[in-house]
């Protein structure tokens, strides 16, 4: 996340990649990290990025089988009179 000046740090729209709010929170998390490492003196060492989740390894407890439910209906004739 740091320029080709020290010590200058660039992220977000300042940066060529995707242009959204997602990737702009990222790069601030990543130059706030590269930022601290490099006033102390130190290099940032991105730790191993998490294995991907599969499916059985999820957990959709907001899904379920339930029944469809019916929605209730005026008839025709008090639709279109109210």
């Amino acid at each position: 996340m740091m320029t080709g000046y020290p010590g200058i740090f660039a992220g977000g729209d300042m940066v060529p990649s995707e242009r959204t709010v997602t990737v702009g929170v990222g790069h601030g998390k990543k130059a706030a990290r590269n930022i601290d490492a490099w006033l102390a003196g130190k290099a940032h060492v991105a730790p191993p990025k998490h294995e991907l989740a599969a499916f059985d390894k999820l957990n959709p407890w907001y899904y379920s089988d339930a029944p469809k439910t019916v929605r209730p209906v005026l008839d025709v004739a008090r639709r279109t009179s109210t």
